[in-house]
């Protein structure tokens, strides 16, 4: 089942924070539940490519299931072959697509929004800057640009960069899941 993300954003955009607080314990409830934890551990087999929502980076990764265990399972990424243990329920059984749901308002960028590799830019000293985000902090994100200058840069400094020829931008990084 596709979740209609603009249903849940205007449900989200309309509910008090106790509501939202409520909401959270009854969605813990529901990842948590025994019954649904086994349908997905009995569905994987250890070699499976799957994808899964990695929070941290706030996107999907190409991974092989290691090892299962009752609630986590081992995944190796593709991209790089590290190892990370993650919940069942961060699995993409489906193959349905990653939906934004949190969007930016008036322009600004936050944690929930922005991914690792997402081109964005900010000004400095009357100074555009373009870089790309190598990590996601609660109130900064981590950039690097073209010159290998690494930026330390506030959300509400952020801009979209939406013109394709600034996409182009190859950046050598560390590790992409760098916490």
């Amino acid at each position: 089942m596709q979740l209609d993300s603009i249903m849940i954003e205007t449900l989200l955009a309309n509910a008090s924070l106790y509501d939202l607080c409520c909401l959270r314990k009854r969605i813990r409830l529901v990842l948590d539940d025994e019954t649904r934890i086994q349908q997905i551990k009995h569905s994987l087999q250890i070699g499976q490519s799957i994808q899964y929502f990695n929070s941290n980076i706030n996107n999907l990764i190409g991974a092989v299931v290691v090892e299962k265990q009752i609630k986590r399972v081992l995944v190796q990424h593709i991209d790089d072959g590290s190892s990370w243990w993650t919940h069942y329920y961060a699995i993409n059984l489906s193959d349905t697509q990653l939906v934004s749901i949190v969007k930016p308002k008036c322009g600004i960028l936050s944690k929930g929004n922005i991914s690792i590799g997402d081109i964005v830019g900010f000004e400095h000293k009357c100074e555009k800057i373009i870089g790309k985000v190598t990590k996601i902090n609660p109130k900064t994100v981590g950039l690097i640009t073209t010159t290998n200058k690494r930026w330390k840069v506030y959300y509400e400094h952020l801009f979209e960069v939406i013109d394709a020829e600034q996409n182009i931008i190859e950046i050598p990084m560390i590790s992409k899941y760098e916490n």
